[in-house]
């Protein structure tokens, strides 16, 4: 049924021929036409979601047949115009899905093929007749609201902003590259550029949750709504600044698909450095695809030293990557991995003054951390002080990286599993105010803020190892754990990795101890996503490999 694609951005369009040509000729109305996207063919894209898999039925295409997902069929219907043909773009008829070449080169102009479409029909779909009729009269009722400039709400209209279209990650790109776009509900079309007006002049509102009427709203419903509402706000002809593959991953990161791949290659075409040097190829398996990620958000999109690591741990899960898949594939010697280094900075708690605590503390604490999963220890990364270029080129103790001398056989620390009941209770008590504020440039020499006094925030921790004091606690940004950081001569031990708890339960004291115990339990909650205290950690330089086994001690499998 395919003629191959020749040219660099020639693409297939499915002509849908009038009613009017096609009446009582069985199979007659549809046709494939290649055009090049450079010739500016005019063309109407189609966005829509694939339905139930297995949900298909049989279509004629140029006198062949095709099997096809029933909810196209029902748009290519709505489709046919009485009297014209209409050209469209659906990836699941004109792009071969047999042929694995094709379908990596197609979906990689997906940008250029929705931005040139003189214009985008976003297909919302219902699950049933009643619903179907629900949602048509939605659909009209918000245009009537939205036309006559009446105040509305979004929960109003749960089946039109709690459709599971906006719950799909394709639909992403397809809204933010359309020029001009309409949502066709079961029927009845919609302009988006009504909807995106109402919602920037606050004619439609999303409701409050504690509402009445939102409270009919599903959890699913109500997901999909924000989504709706996110992207209803987008306006491709006003320019805006672009956004990185990190932070649209973190933006878009509940939006589903059902292959791991998409979640990456359908947002490809928002980020053009990303686009540009990352290439779409459906064969790679999870691990090959995380590397390649990480390798073109640091070397090409400036990954932040301050948040390599978390953005590690998220991409990981993200990409649902095992970390023992992840191991295998970087020990092997015959997987590629791309020579890149980088560069990690975190935020530095302090040093740790005190082993001792009060008991009803450590009752309460233990208690606490009893709900929890057990640590694991892992073996101890040692950090060596990297000589720093430079016109002084002297050795900057600030800038460090992973020693790998250490073979695994001569390891003071196997994995081993740690019970909660056995766990460091460590603290530092003190005053946050001590140390440089966070516009101040911090010197090579400076130690690094010890918390001291009894005034300010009281932080409690929980180490995987037995700590000392005078160890340091690295907390690294949106990680769910902290670092023991033992020095050395020759820079850092990273011996272990730790809880922290901090004490909210007398805020109007400045956060002094509570005199209740029970007061106090009620009041701990545990810092997962650093603090705001004005003290970077050294910059560690590591390879994949290096980031690896750093990740392993922040990240945990939930």
């Amino acid at each position: 049924m395919y003629t191959p694609l020749q040219d660099v951005d020639e693409i297939r369009l499915l002509c849908i021929a009038p009613r009017a040509e096609t009446a009582g000729i069985v199979g007659s109305n549809l046709s494939i036409q290649h055009v090049c996207l450079s010739t500016s063919p005019l063309y109407t894209a189609i966005s829509w979601t694939w339905g139930y898999p297995g949900d298909m039925v049989d279509t004629l295409i140029d006198g062949r047949t095709l099997t096809i997902q029933r909810n196209l069929g029902r748009i290519l219907e709505r489709l046919q115009d009485d009297y014209q043909t209409r050209r469209v773009w659906v990836d699941a008829i004109c792009i071969d899905q047999r042929r694995l070449e094709e379908r990596n080169h197609q979906v990689q102009l997906m940008g250029d093929i929705y931005s040139k479409a003189n214009y985008v029909v976003a297909y919302l779909a219902a699950e049933s007749p009643r619903a179907s009729r629900q949602l048509q009269f939605e659909a009209r009722e918000l245009h009537k609201a939205l036309n006559q400039g009446r105040l509305t709400y979004t929960s109003e209209y749960p089946h039109l902003f709690g459709n599971v279209y906006f719950t799909r990650r394709w639909i992403i790109q397809e809204i933010g590259h359309a020029q001009s776009l309409k949502f066709c509900c079961e029927g009845y079309d919609v302009p988006m550029s009504l909807i995106s007006d109402g919602l920037q002049t606050s004619r439609l509102q999303t409701q409050l949750e504690n509402s009445r009427e939102y409270s009919f709203f599903t959890k699913a419903e109500k997901m999909a709504e924000v989504r709706a509402t996110q992207l209803c706000r987008m306006q491709p002809t006003t320019p805006r600044r672009p956004l990185s593959m990190e932070n649209l991953l973190y933006l878009h990161a509940k939006a589903e698909c059902s292959d791991f791949r998409d979640k990456i290659y359908a947002l490809l075409s928002l980020t053009s450095k990303a686009q540009m040097h990352l290439l779409v190829q459906y064969d790679i398996d999870r691990v090959q695809l995380m590397l390649s990620v990480l390798h073109v958000c640091s070397v090409y999109e400036g990954l932040s030293e301050f948040r390599t690591l978390s953005f590690t741990c998220f991409l990981r899960q993200h990409l649902e990557v095992r970390l023992d898949e992840l191991r295998d594939a970087l020990i092997r010697s015959t997987t590629p991995t791309p020579s890149t280094v980088f560069a990690i900075k975190g935020i530095m708690h302090g040093r740790i003054e005190s082993l001792q605590t009060k008991s009803y503390i450590e009752d309460a604490a233990l208690r606490f951390r009893n709900n929890l999963d057990a640590l694991h220890v892992h073996q101890i990364i040692s950090l060596k002080t990297v000589k720093a270029s430079g016109f002084m080129n002297r050795a900057d103790p600030t800038h460090l990286e992973i020693d790998r001398v250490a073979s695994p056989a001569t390891l003071l620390h196997p994995t081993a599993e740690i019970p909660a009941i056995d766990q460091c209770l460590f603290a530092f008590v003190g005053n946050e105010d001590v140390g440089p504020r966070l516009d101040v440039p911090v010197q090579d020499a400076d130690p690094p803020p010890a918390y001291t006094g009894t005034e300010g925030s009281q932080f409690f921790g929980f180490a995987s190892v037995r700590v000392n004091v005078g160890d340091e606690v690295w907390q690294f940004e949106r990680t769910p754990v902290a670092v023991v950081a033992r020095p050395t001569l020759q820079g850092y031990d990273l011996v272990g990795r730790a809880f922290l708890i901090l004490d909210l339960s007398d805020a109007s004291h400045g956060g002094r101890l509570s005199h209740s115990a029970k007061k106090f339990e009620e009041g701990l909650f545990w810092v997962r996503n650093g603090t705001n205290y004005s003290q970077w950690t050294p910059t560690i330089s590591v390879d994949f490999k290096g980031l690896y086994e750093l990740m392993r001690w922040v990240a945990l499998d939930r």
